[in-house]
């Protein structure tokens, strides 16, 4: 219960070691499957990025009624988790080792926790009741939030609005990230000097993990909103080789390099945006339409893109979307900070200071 930041800088130096093929969540068997898929959640949440990478490892299997086939389809309609494995008294070492080996990814891949993302992956901090009120308020007004506007956007709002609608919020649950980790900061005192440091460093950051799950949700509602669209479709200049999405017009002929004036994502007939102004008080969201804005027409140094020959849509070769573009429109949200910029010198020196005091000894197995 003590020392919490250097015993995780411990398990940090073994995922730094070397390559990892899986990273086994272990939990007890429960009469409640749910509990213990809340369970799994906690800690899976963290490794969000390296999903692949989890197997989840049930024991006490001995001490429950139900089969492991009741346990799969929870875990992966929550998580989306499918590896698994379990275990009781019954189980062998031999065999459980090999059920282990047996989900271990191939190729194994290269973790590097350092302070940066330290806190996204352990939980450092204690459990004193006052912060952790103030933590659970603001996670649980957070979700309110999401509920509320998850009620808004199937009022009976046209399409072209609940796209414009999804977009502006998510802009504006990541703002109230940072909103949040200011009032606790200035609530719980943290002032992220000396002896405290770590632990106040480790309140924010559990506060700021369960926001980004959850500002997840939004960012994953957002992309469905492009997945369909005609990113996906691309074809092949036969000229010049240029490859080129259609974002409006027939499938007739046109020419290489007749870029659209007002390219819209939501769709290929319109090319404004509305705007929305979103206030949160006493409980409640409240969303106005505040106006409408037109989107930029293509700058003029896109000129001269493509051979400009005729081409005809219809005959043009298909071309799959690359491998690489699919990972960039995931979902993720890396680029809210776990920290705020104040609190980030005073962690990086105290991270700094029990990297390099504590150190074991790793051993390949």
């Amino acid at each position: 219960m003590s020392e919490k930041l250097e015993h995780n800088v411990w398990i940090a130096h073994a995922l730094n070691y070397a390559p990892v093929s899986s990273i086994l969540l272990v939990v007890k068997a429960d009469t409640r499957i749910d509990n213990m898929v809340n369970i799994v959640r906690t800690y899976a949440e963290r490794f969000g990025d390296l999903v692949d990478l989890i197997t989840v490892c049930v024991t006490h299997m001995d001490v429950v009624r139900w089969e492991p086939e009741d346990f799969r389809p929870k875990l992966y309609d929550e998580l989306g988790i499918v590896s698994v494995i379990f275990s009781g008294k019954s189980s062998g070492c031999r065999d459980l080792m090999n059920d282990i080996l047996g989900q271990c990814k191939s190729p194994p891949h290269n973790l590097t926790i350092n302070s940066e993302n330290f806190l996204k992956f352990f939980k450092i901090n204690d459990s004193k009741l006052k912060i952790m009120k103030h933590v659970n308020d603001e996670v649980n007004e957070f979700k309110d939030i999401l509920r509320q506007f998850s009620e808004f956007l199937n009022s009976g709002l046209d399409d072209k609005d609940k796209v414009d609608v999804v977009f502006e919020f998510q802009t504006y649950m990541t703002q109230m990230i940072t909103q949040a980790q200011k009032r606790v900061t200035e609530l719980c005192g943290f002032s992220f000097t000396g002896a405290n440091t770590v632990n106040e460093a480790g309140h924010l950051a559990n506060l700021t993990n369960q926001l980004k799950a959850v500002l997840h949700e939004v960012r994953t509602i957002a992309l469905g909103y492009t997945s369909s669209h005609g990113v996906s479709n691309l074809r092949r200049c036969p000229h010049c080789g240029l490859v080129w999405t259609k974002v409006s017009g027939c499938d007739g002929s046109t020419t290489c390099g007749n870029m659209d004036s007002g390219f819209d994502v939501r769709s290929a007939n319109f090319a404004s945006l509305a705007t929305f102004h979103f206030e949160w008080a006493s409980g409640k969201l409240t969303i106005r339409k505040s106006g409408t804005k037109r989107l930029r027409r293509p700058s003029s140094s896109r000129k001269g893109v493509g051979c400009g020959r005729e081409v005809t849509w219809s005959e043009m070769a298909p071309v799959s979307l690359p491998p690489e573009f699919r990972t960039i429109a995931g979902v993720t949200t890396d680029d809210v900070h776990v920290l705020p910029t104040e609190a980030q010198p005073s962690w990086r020196a105290s991270f700094a200071e029990a990297w390099s005091g504590k150190r074991v000894e790793v051993k390949k197995c």
